[in-house]
């Protein structure tokens, strides 16, 4: 059928994933294969020593110029913190959807300008009989073979029309222009099993909401539009050696690929 999605051979990474999983796919291809096919963890990385005795000296020094990063146990500090914060703003974010209380001691002016900027993202929805809001509710579905598990941030459904859905998705800390990609297959994916318990949907608005930089990115398709963009995505299971090189710089797996580069 004209519009649905598309993809050569069977898709079976695991039982059951996540969409964020997936959607590392997006990022690169070889990423997503190291980190999900693979399974390689920062632990393992280790057992490359023997192998790096082995390399030639100017791969050796190029091989440990990536390892011995001055910065890393900071920048891991960092990543921490801020997904810690994340993990908190959209606590905050749903208790208020749900209409709870969400009053937070902890809450500094950063976080209150995020939830600010949320409020006014979702003021035209809540209390509004017109609308159905759906918080952080889990979704199961297949994608080809695979299994998929997911929790959308928000769905809102249009009552008086069922034939469109919304779904945000809220993002803490910068917006990256690399990993950007990424949050939209992952929008991809929540639309795609959606549509799939409402086959009815024919047109879904998919946003991603920076909260700290109070901007909205809305990306409005189709059902069929939805379907063509996530295969196009998903086209990086034809070819994991597929590099993206923007993204090499924040990748754990970068000491495994630029050993190998000239």
């Amino acid at each position: 059928m004209s519009g649905d999605i598309s993809l050569p051979g069977e898709l079976l990474i695991s039982t059951e994933m996540s969409a964020s999983q997936l959607s590392d796919l997006a990022l690169c291809s070889k990423f997503f294969y190291y980190k999900h096919l693979l399974k390689i963890t920062e632990e393992s990385l280790g057992a490359l020593s023997p192998v790096l005795q082995s390399l030639p000296p100017n791969q050796q020094k190029k091989y440990l110029s990536v390892v011995k990063g001055d910065n890393k146990e900071v920048e891991e500090s960092i990543f921490k913190s801020s997904a810690e914060r994340g993990t908190k703003v959209h606590w905050i974010i749903e208790n208020y959807i749900n209409g709870n209380d969400v009053k937070d001691s902890s809450l500094d002016i950063h976080d209150m300008e995020a939830f600010s900027y949320a409020k006014r993202e979702l003021k035209n929805y809540l209390n509004n009989s017109e609308f159905n809001l759906i918080s952080e509710r889990d979704l199961k579905f297949d994608l080809f073979t695979q299994k998929i598990s997911s929790k959308p941030d928000l769905i809102i459904e249009n009552v008086k029309n069922r034939l469109s859905v919304e779904i945000l998705d809220f993002k803490t800390g910068e917006k990256d222009s690399v990993v950007e990609k990424k949050y939209i297959m992952q929008l991809l994916i929540y639309a795609s099993g959606y549509s799939q318990l409402y086959p009815e949907v024919q047109e879904f608005v998919l946003k991603s909401v920076y909260l700290d930089q109070k901007q909205t990115t809305i990306l409005k398709l189709s059902k069929s539009e939805m379907n063509e963009h996530l295969s196009h995505l998903l086209s990086g299971f034809n070819n994991f050696e597929s590099e993206n090189v923007n993204y090499c710089k924040k990748c754990e797996f970068n000491k495994i690929c630029l050993v190998g580069h000239s």
